[in-house]
């Protein structure tokens, strides 16, 4: 229940459902240091014709190694 809110949450204020462009400006600070921006970054510029931007999926690529370590400490195999 508690990832669900935390997953909808995060989706609302990171530019997935509305852009950042119509949230208030302390949501909109919040909403760019979420995964979730930075894969929408990711996704758009290229779609929309302005290449691929490295720092977006370098952002996504340490994410992913932040959120590996826990993980793996967590569900490690006795």
């Amino acid at each position: 229940m508690v990832d669900e809110l935390l997953f909808f949450a995060m989706w609302r204020i990171s530019g997935t459902a509305p852009p950042l462009a119509v949230l208030p400006s302390g949501l909109r600070d919040v909403g760019r240091a979420l995964p979730f921006s930075h894969l929408v970054t990711a996704v758009q510029d290229p779609w929309f014709g302005f290449g691929w931007n490295g720092t977006d999926l370098a952002a996504l690529a340490a994410y992913a190694l932040a959120a590996s370590a826990p993980a793996l400490w967590f569900f490690r195999r006795d």
